[in-house]
């Protein structure tokens, strides 16, 4: 009798672990985005004009990452901490804050970034960089939110690099 109790106990465990494990969706816990490019201005598509690098994980014990652009602007060079990560297929949405910038008054500040993971040979793209101040750290919502906007303007095509998304089953 014990052991029958024991397997209908693990059975149990089993039978309510196993569809967490296999249901998952957009944003979900181990979606994430991470590469390196060159990317023009909206000016001047093919001219480079930023550097970036991105590491953005949603992991067991959540978001986490860095995000770096690097320009001869001092308003899109900076280094950022990663706080929320939204992804959609293809298209991830990266936010965070501001941890050393170029610019006065720039550390602290809220971005976002996102973008798109294309199937060679087309080049990957990438959304234009939007700031926002005063914090607080941006959440998966605001991810989602800006990225309902930032996908509707103008994306360019990264001149070299690679990003890859991950979107979680």
């Amino acid at each position: 009798m014990k052991r029958l109790a024991a397997c209908l106990c693990a059975l149990g465990f089993l039978v309510s672990f196993v569809p967490a494990i296999s249901s998952g969706s957009a944003g979900g816990p181990y979606d994430s985005v991470t590469g390196a490019g060159v990317r023009g201005s909206l000016a001047k598509p093919t001219t480079p004009f930023i550097n970036f690098d991105v590491s953005a994980h949603n992991g067991p014990h959540g978001v986490f990452g860095t995000y770096n652009s690097r320009s001869a602007n001092p308003l899109v060079n900076f280094n950022g901490d990663v706080t929320c990560l939204y992804v959609n297929g293809d298209h991830a949405m990266v936010g965070g804050l501001v941890r050393k910038g170029g610019d006065t008054g720039q550390v602290g500040t809220a971005f976002f970034v996102g973008f798109i993971d294309n199937p060679s040979p087309t080049p990957d793209q990438v959304t234009l960089t939007s700031s926002f101040n005063p914090p607080p750290a941006p959440t998966a919502a605001d991810c989602a939110g800006v990225a309902a906007v930032l996908f509707t303007l103008p994306v360019l095509p990264l001149i070299s690099g690679n990003v890859e998304v991950n979107d979680a089953p």
